[in-house]
């Protein structure tokens, strides 16, 4: 069967051509859907966790990403100054407008919700250094030679108390947006200790958190990321403000490693084009053996990414490998055809005799080769990585359909141009580097075999030692360069955050949901047993864990109970000052309620 087959390319090399040339055609325009779209959800593998991820998100939605704008002073240390605060305030209500964005949270938008609750600003307050002052110059205006009675950061510091008690934040409120938004070398004491004619705590840099709607998709989340992007460069250059912002997000990341994905495959394709010529020409010394293998393996590349796009594949940077595999495996079935066949002419057949043997034999040899190569690159196909399976398949077809063309399309091609001058039949010389190298490693062979395979033993205990220590791990990050603008942003929120670490978790609950005793378990699940945590008990809840967020002593979480505790909690006819009045509530409906008043539940 192989030879009937081999004979293909000799009885019909024309129609073969025609036939490739009109595939390629056919499969050039799907190249323009290839995107490369990243998405580090897209390599979670299949498991129960997984599974559970996506019920929740098919239930409740998807929970809303994040964008940072790392802040920065340009003058001084200190970003926390009141004139840096309102160029903040400025930058996070721009943010709030782009559409797209949930809400906004910003130590500047924070001072601001607290001072409107004493009725004013974080601008009013701006405007004014010292409210109360000893005016020793007569002209009504403060300056700095004079004592300051009550400073702007003084009505700073009653608002953030008067909202403790009456307004909409307490003390912990603070902690917590100190602890995520501000860099951890923030010092508070000229803010804390005096008790009048306050400052500016200081601290080098803080991150506005810009909360994305959790409808939106990877793509969507990616093009605001790019405009956040743009308005944090557009302050940059032309605000004139004292502080500088850098955007970042990891969907923002992800657009820019599909980024860098297109111009490694472009800088790739380029670098293995240069250094595939040069090894061919080395090889052959004919130009014919240098483009005629070139153009067969364009055409393998433009067939493997068709595929891809038919099969709806998603191309990840993980694919950037894909084409060096194809170029890499492809040429070398052009150049075990082309030495077999040159071996035939050098031995004084004819181009068909040549080619045929060319075809039966090597072409035996390589046909064992490239089942085993797609069967080895097929079994990832039962991975439970997307990417991976993906990149598994277009492997597959990429060295499947290498090898077609070469043995019929490449074949053909050097059958037409041979057949026709005798001159293009004779012997080609080969580089005397390659030839004498293989001489010498021959050689080298031949009088050492112990040690060479004494060594090769040695590099593979070593090797497996080594392998034992492989991180699996990865994140996106590691598909750029360490000292891209992003990648310096990144590591500057990471280190000086401690709110870069955190992550948000779900836990998905099913059953009867409706009832007390579900809502006491959840009670108990984050303040423990029976609301207390002596030593002699395991079960501290969730209050106790050093996983998890602390607003103050409470556990920052998201519950049925934390909603309905809040809502009898705000209304002024509650009773159950406790920690646990929920069940009680409904249980008992028990309100306070003046004679002859009617309420609502």
């Amino acid at each position: 069967m192989l030879e009937r087959y081999a004979r293909l390319p000799i009885d019909s090399p024309r129609p073969i051509i025609v036939i490739v040339v009109l595939l390629t055609l056919v499969a050039s325009p799907l190249l323009l859907e290839v995107e490369f779209a990243t998405d580090v959800q897209a390599f979670l593998p299949q498991s129960e966790e997984v599974e559970t991820y996506d019920k929740i998100t098919d239930q409740f939605g998807r929970d809303s990403s994040v964008a940072n704008l790392y802040i920065t002073p340009l003058g001084g240390n200190n970003v926390l100054t009141m004139q840096n605060l309102a160029d903040v305030l400025v930058l996070h209500q721009e943010s709030s407008k782009i559409t797209g964005v949930k809400d906004v949270l910003s130590v500047a938008g924070f001072f601001d919700e607290a001072l409107k609750d004493s009725g004013t600003s974080l601008n009013e307050v701006n405007s004014e250094r010292c409210v109360e002052y000893e005016d020793s110059n007569g002209n009504g205006q403060y300056e700095s030679d004079e004592d300051c009675y009550y400073s702007n950061w003084d009505r700073v510091w009653d608002s953030i108390k008067s909202s403790n008690t009456e307004g909409n934040y307490t003390w912990a409120d603070v902690d917590f947006v100190a602890d995520v938004l501000i860099n951890r070398d923030m010092n508070m004491n000229n803010f804390v200790l005096p008790k009048h004619n306050k400052t500016a705590p200081t601290a080098n840099s803080t991150i506005i958190m810009i909360n994305l709607e959790p409808d939106l998709t990877t793509q969507q989340k990616k093009e605001l990321g790019q405009e956040i992007r743009i308005l944090a460069n557009n302050h940059n250059y032309e605000s004139g403000t004292d502080i500088q912002a850098e955007a970042f997000s990891v969907h923002l990341l992800a657009s820019d490693v599909d980024e860098s994905t297109r111009e490694t495959n472009l800088l790739m394709a380029i670098g293995m084009f240069v250094v595939t010529v040069v090894l061919l020409w080395l090889t052959f010394r004919h130009w014919s053996y240098v483009i005629l293998p070139i153009v067969t393996l364009v055409i393998s590349v433009i067939w493997t990414f068709a595929f891809g796009v038919l099969m709806g594949i998603t191309f990840t940077a993980i694919d950037v490998a894909v084409i060096p595999l194809v170029v890499g495996l492809g040429i070398d079935f052009s150049v075990h055809i082309s030495r077999r066949y040159q071996e035939g002419i050098n031995a004084g057949n004819s181009v068909e005799e040549s080619l045929l043997d060319s075809l039966t034999h090597t072409g035996r040899a390589l046909s064992l080769a490239v089942i085993t190569t797609v069967i080895a690159f097929l079994s990832g196909i039962s991975g439970g990585v997307g990417p991976v399976r993906d990149f598994s398949l277009l492997c597959a077809a990429g060295i499947f359909s290498s090898f077609i063309l070469t043995i019929l399309f490449y074949t053909s091609l050097r059958y037409v141009l041979d057949s026709r001058s005798e001159q293009m039949t004779s012997v080609v010389s080969g580089s005397e580097l390659i030839e004498n190298t293989i001489s010498r490693a021959s050689e080298l062979v031949d009088s050492h075999p112990q040690a060479i395979v004494s060594t090769v033993v040695i590099i593979t205990l070593l090797a497996i030692g080594g392998a034992s220590q492989i991180d699996t791990s990865f994140t996106l990050d590691d598909f750029l360069s360490d000292d891209l603008e992003i990648m310096v942003t990144a590591d500057k929120i990471q280190t000086e955050f401690r709110g870069a670490s955190y992550s948000q978790s779900q836990i998905l609950i099913e059953g009867p949901v409706a009832t007390t005793t579900f809502l006491d378990g959840l009670y108990e699940f984050k303040e423990g047993e029976q609301g207390v945590c002596p030593s002699n008990i395991a079960n501290c809840g969730l209050n106790d864990d050093r996983y998890i967020i602390q607003v103050g002593a409470e556990a920052r979480l998201e519950s049925v109970h934390e909603l309905a505790q809040k809502a009898i909690d705000s209304e002024k006819y509650n009773v159950g000052h406790g920690k646990n009045s929920t069940h009680e509530w409904i249980l008992t409906n028990f309100f306070q309620v003046t004679p002859g008043e009617a309420i609502e539940i």
